[in-house]
């Protein structure tokens, strides 16, 4: 088993996952009323919640599989913006 192989092919798909997410979450703000579509994109965000926190388990960061760039819960759900959005309002 090529070690090196395996490793190139996780952080090809780590990217190849990441660009899928943000496409994802683009479309489903476009179609906001399209519940298959936001589907699609929460499906992406559990993905890559749950191997977040797998890293974390494992003793890695998130930098070992190119996930430092890609915060799930702001990036894909908006946590950040909903945030703000109620601190304006309130």
């Amino acid at each position: 088993m090529n070690k090196e192989l395996i490793l190139d092919c996780l952080l090809e798909s780590m990217r190849m996952l990441k660009d899928n997410a943000l496409e994802a979450k683009a479309d489903s703000l476009q179609n906001e009323n399209d519940n298959f579509k936001r589907g699609i994109s929460f499906g992406y965000y559990e993905v890559l919640h749950l191997l977040e926190q797998q890293v974390k388990d494992f003793g890695l960061t998130l930098e070992d599989i190119n996930l430092n760039d890609l915060n799930p819960d702001k990036d894909l759900l908006g946590l950040d913006k909903r945030i703000l959005d109620y601190e304006k309002n309130d």
